[in-house]
């Protein structure tokens, strides 16, 4: 009982119940794109915070390389 009681609570706090019913909502309502479009976006957006995470990893270690 306890533990129903943290979980709700700790869903509540998070909003997790919300997000799910605004998920759902989003995925349903009207112009909601297809799954493959979304896919698609998602996998560009991966990319390019890739590129910018390999330029940040390349100027830290150039910073570390200078610092020594």
């Amino acid at each position: 009982a306890v533990l129903g009681v943290l979980a709700g609570s700790l869903a509540s706090l998070f909003r997790l119940d919300e997000s799910a019913d605004a998920a759902k909502a989003a995925s349903t309502g009207p112009g909601a794109r297809p799954v493959h479009e979304e896919i698609a976006a998602l996998r560009d957006e991966l990319q390019t915070l890739e590129g910018k995470l390999g330029k940040l990893a390349d100027r830290a270690r150039t910073e570390a390389g200078e610092a020594r």
